[in-house]
């Protein structure tokens, strides 16, 4: 939103129009749901409640009663990621150990400047695309030009992340308090700080606790083009571990994501993990619903998709494996 006068609301673009076509829409939404507006300082009523002015930098706090600010312990995030472990496709990162830590205090701040247009567990969709000049009407159960930005979505970055990497392991950490999702295991370029996502072989996750995060848990697996047919097969992400670990009260702010994402990999074990308190998926393991597969999928044919996949994707790959214990 961009401002309100006299009785009408100016809301931000492209993330209006982005956020306004394809499924799960304004007009035709899965599920009723309330809009409401945040972070406006009129809305200051209630003790406890906060403001952040972004073009000044100011942040307004109404104090609880009898609280004493000069012994408040006030943190405002700035960083987008505390570890980014990767390194090429022929040098990766490798062998490397997290024990013990905690991971705390980061702010995903692209939705401030771009808005957040979710597709589902972490995708969104980003910049300007085409759209029908009716697509308020025309386009609220799916239409061509929304199959368009299909292959393009970005992925929510982690706060910690692993692409191009083997032999890493994560154990008996915390991951709390951070504006974004915990853990991401070979994710897409876009979501990985050194701009090399994927390849992320032998990642083991064990006994980690995730909560009080505006994400999800674990993310594992990338959505574009090179996650389900890789045009190098060093990216192809594989033998991923993720075991008794303990997820909840995760995805406060993005609540589309799930406690764990396994999107492709070849070769996942997700086993003797505790989750509860979600607003979604406990589990999400696999992408794609049959579109890149062998022959495609016929719903995807008349949606319109195949128009605007990538036209180096082969049409063939292995099938990935998955042994999940719940």
């Amino acid at each position: 939103m961009t401002g309100i006068s006299n009785g009408t609301i100016t809301m931000a673009q492209p993330s209006w129009d982005n956020n306004t076509f394809g499924y799960d829409t304004l007009t035709s939404p899965f599920h009723a749901g309330p809009l409401y507006i945040e972070n406006a300082y009129e809305f200051l009523d209630t003790a406890g409640e906060w403001y952040l002015d972004t073009a000044t930098g100011t942040l307004y706090y109404k104090p609880l009663t009898g609280q004493d600010m000069s012994e408040a312990d006030v943190e405002v995030p700035k960083l987008e990621s505390l570890i980014g472990v990767g390194g090429t496709y022929s040098s990766p990162a490798t062998h490397i150990a997290f024990s013990g830590l905690q991971f705390s205090g980061t702010s995903w701040l692209d939705p401030t400047v771009h808005g957040y247009a979710s597709q589902q567990t972490g995708a969104y969709i980003s910049g300007t695309w085409d759209r029908p000049s009716d697509a308020l009407t025309s386009c609220q159960s799916g239409c061509p030009l929304f199959e368009a930005t299909r292959p393009h979505w970005d992925q929510m970055p982690s706060a910690v992340q692993v692409s191009a990497a083997d032999h890493i392991t994560f154990t008996g950490n915390r991951f709390t308090q951070l504006g974004q999702g915990g853990l991401g295991i070979g994710n897409d370029a876009n979501a990985h700080t050194t701009g090399v996502g994927l390849g992320a072989d032998t990642i083991t996750a064990t006994g980690n606790v995730f909560t009080q995060d505006a994400g999800g848990g674990i993310v594992v697996g990338g959505l574009q083009a090179d996650a389900h047919h890789p045009s190098d097969s060093r990216m192809t992400n594989r033998n991923i571990t993720l075991n008794n670990n303990l997820i909840h009260d995760v995805a406060l702010e993005y609540r589309d994501m799930s406690a764990i994402l396994v999107t492709y990999v070849n070769g996942a074990t997700v086993s003797h993990n505790e989750v509860y308190n979600l607003p979604y998926s406990g589990l999400t393991i696999g992408y794609g619903w049959g579109v890149n597969d062998i022959g495609g999928s016929q719903d995807y044919v008349n949606r319109g998709l195949y128009n605007y996949q990538p036209t180096t994707v082969p049409r063939s790959s292995p099938t990935p494996t998955a042994a999940v214990t719940w």
